[in-house]
């Protein structure tokens, strides 16, 4: 295919990907291919959007309406804030070319709160939920 944006959120006619959950904007965030074969990902979304990196552990919170240029293994994660009740955080790790397929952790594993910042030690449980 052509296609050089694939959108992402709830509204069914508007995104490319839905993903039914309360605290996904319609249009949440868009994956965008870019010139040199790499892939980039901008949040549009009122409860944020995360990425993280190949190997680091922390989950870094995209600047709105900015893309970010990401490499092969990072994970995407949306929503970044959780409103109470409102389900699970979804996370899929971006595979780029014939890349080796990388699993992304279960949201619980994520070291981040219910409004999307960095977990400390010790903090109590992680909110949960599902991969997607």
């Amino acid at each position: 295919s052509d296609k050089k944006v694939i959108s992402c959120g709830r509204a069914e006619k508007r995104s490319d990907i839905v993903v039914k959950h309360e605290g996904i904007s319609n249009v949440h965030a868009e994956l965008r291919l870019l010139e040199d074969g790499g892939l980039s990902v901008v949040d549009l979304s009122s409860n944020g959007t995360g990425v993280r990196l190949p190997g680091a552990t922390a989950v870094e919170r995209l600047t709105k309406d900015v893309p970010r240029k990401i490499p092969h293994g990072a994970m995407v994660v949306l929503p970044l804030k959780l409103k109470k009740g409102a389900g699970p955080r979804y996370c899929f790790t971006v595979i780029l070319g014939d890349g080796e397929t990388v699993k992304p952790p279960d949201p619980e594993e994520l070291p981040l709160d219910a409004a999307g910042n960095p977990k400390e030690e010790g903090d109590g449980p992680l909110e949960s939920g599902k991969a997607a």
